[in-house]
């Protein structure tokens, strides 16, 4: 049986991707990202499950800084997940009864319409993560406090779900990976993801020239983004997600001609895409 991280507490998003990715192998929480990544590195987990990017929000700093810097750890999975919130309580009550309603601030203000117009006069309490308000009112015994977290908190702790899916905005998807520090290379991995960064900070047609290496070869990018390397204003690492698999012979021709160009190149992870 395996090993696998996550970032609790449990009902969480995240304990969610890993009950999904992993619902019959050890899965086991951790409080922080840091305390996530060291059990990982040192090999006290398999293989820990992380949000990489979001559709409103976009992508996970933290993970992308940490594949960087890792010698080890590559993506080896991936799952989309909708994120769907709900209006939770110890009890079935009406909209008029509720004066207080707690989650993380960011969860709230997802569903500030349907706040505004349902429970306008409700005070909010902001807790540190979305599980962590469903077990605060559930040790409550204040019936007139609700919490805004998901489906599946409310049923771990056994709690009344009043309302679903009461986010503004219905598009809400998050993308979870899977980390590993075992290199897993399949013919029937079809998703590659790279970090690069130029030798050269300003020269004309450095991204062109990357671009052409893969319109050269049909090689299609699913995502392009940068992000600073922190070494000082213009200098930047580029990421690109791709459709590929890096034993194919014109994938490595196309990395390898990208290389010649840059002082940092890594494979962040080839894995199976079923998006």
């Amino acid at each position: 049986m395996k090993n696998i991280g996550y970032l609790g507490p449990k009902g969480t998003f995240t304990d969610e991707a890993a009950y999904k990715y992993a619902k019959n192998e050890n899965r086991i929480e951790y409080s922080s990202f840091s305390n996530l990544t060291e059990a990982l590195e040192n090999h006290c987990v398999d293989e820990i499950v992380v949000p990489i990017e979001n559709s409103l929000h976009g992508t996970v700093i933290e993970i992308i800084d940490y594949l960087i810097s890792s010698k080890k750890a590559q993506i080896i999975h991936e799952q989309y997940m909708n994120i769907n919130l709900c209006l939770i309580g110890k009890k079935v009550i009406n909209y008029n009864q509720i004066k207080f309603i707690t989650s993380k601030e960011e969860a709230l203000s997802q569903c500030r319409k349907f706040i505004s117009t349902n429970i306008p006069n409700s005070k909010q309490i902001f807790a540190t993560s979305t599980a962590q308000a469903i077990m605060d009112i559930n040790k409550n015994e204040n019936d007139s406090i609700v919490a805004v977290g998901p489906k599946r908190a409310a049923e771990i702790f056994d709690l009344n779900i009043l309302e679903q899916n009461i986010q503004d905005k219905k598009n809400n998807v998050t993308r979870f990976v899977t980390l590993s520090n075992e290199k897993i290379n399949r013919n029937s991995h079809n998703k590659v993801s790279i970090a690069f960064a130029f030798d050269q900070t300003d020269a004309p047609g450095l991204l062109f020239g990357v671009f052409k290496s893969f319109a050269d070869r049909n090689i299609n990018l699913s995502k392009i983004e940068s992000r600073p390397t922190g070494d000082g204003i213009g200098k930047y690492i580029f990421l690109i997600d791709f459709a590929g698999n890096i034993l194919d012979s014109n994938v490595k021709e196309c990395m390898g001609e990208i290389r010649k160009n840059c002082s940092i190149f890594k494979v962040l992870g080839n894995y199976l895409s079923n998006f």
